[in-house]
């Protein structure tokens, strides 16, 4: 079934319970996905906390194994991975490939190769004053990284932050943005089976959806650590928010806004240089809010 663009509107739900999910490029009907309440992420919370205490004992060859297992799997399923982000997204294969799968298998490849270097024990110089001490810096796993991520990467914004949490020691919990929402049911199989196969504790990466009050709670229930990606007026309430915490929740701020561009006078000025501008500017263009559904839509 088909949506009608003009029933793409948000309905105004005091309690949501389901997202309606659609192929912005066909606006197909993808079906809905249910709203994790502040109770789910809560209890996503405790199972990450749970999970993550076993997983911080682990050696680095096993979290080496873990990512090797998703690597593997991205690869040998390329085509089916960038068509589920592009059924979410209406992005095009190319740009998945590109944009999405390309990223993200760098990043297992660096993290796989150099991430244990940089997370060994490093001695550092004590001072003159010190001469009887030594001084070492040693990284310890934080716990449960809690991260909001955005729609314009499907893919990449799930594997993204899990990479280096994990890698770490970590448990991650991840809000996607709810017009992203159809495609997690398939990346959080797809972790599921990975985290499986390479021996890790279940409920070490767990993806939430929803809107502001499920993004809320994943800020205010406990996560040890935020990442957020998203809008700057977004982004100060979330850094508000960590701040009002009991204890001051650690935040990393990834914040989108405009550019400029940039045109030198010994540019040659063509058709080429203006879809470059037009392509920075559209690519990732802000979608309809999906509508608040309370149960299952009639298309």
């Amino acid at each position: 079934a088909t949506l009608d663009p003009a029933s793409a509107t948000p309905r105004v739900d005091r309690q949501p319970r389901l997202i309606r999910c659609w192929d912005p490029t066909t606006m197909q009907d993808l079906g809905t996905v249910p709203v994790s309440s502040p109770e789910d992420v809560r209890g996503a919370i405790g199972r990450a906390r749970a999970a993550q205490r076993v997983w911080a004992g682990s050696s680095f060859a096993q979290r080496r194994l873990l990512l090797r297992t998703i690597q593997r799997f991205i690869v040998e399923n390329t085509a089916t991975v960038a068509r589920v982000a592009c059924r979410d997204s209406g992005k095009t294969q190319v740009d998945a490939v590109f944009g999405e799968i390309a990223v993200t298998c760098e990043k297992l490849r660096w993290t796989i190769a150099h991430g244990e270097r940089w997370l060994r024990p490093e001695y550092r110089d004590s001072g003159l004053m010190n001469l009887h001490k030594t001084s070492r810096v040693e990284w310890s796993p934080v716990g449960v990284v809690g991260a909001i991520v955005p729609w314009n990467y499907p893919c990449h914004n799930v594997f993204n932050p899990l990479i280096a949490a994990t890698f770490a020691g970590n448990a991650i919990v991840i809000k996607a943005s709810e017009y992203a929402a159809w495609s997690t049911t398939y990346y959080q199989r797809v972790i599921d089976a990975c985290l499986e196969a390479a021996g890790a504790p279940a409920g070490l990466v767990q993806i939430v959806n929803g809107f502001a009050d499920t993004g809320n709670a994943l800020v205010g229930c406990g996560a040890d650590k935020i990442i957020f990606v998203g809008s700057v007026s977004v982004g100060r309430q979330v850094m508000k928010a960590c701040a009002d915490a009991p204890t001051v929740t650690p935040l990393v701020l990834e914040l989108g806004g405009k550019d400029p561009f940039i045109i030198c006078d010994d540019a040659n000025v063509g058709a080429s240089l203006h879809q470059l501008a037009c392509r920075g500017v559209f690519q990732n263009m802000v979608r309809p809010a999906p509508p608040r559904v309370d149960r299952l839509p009639v298309v």
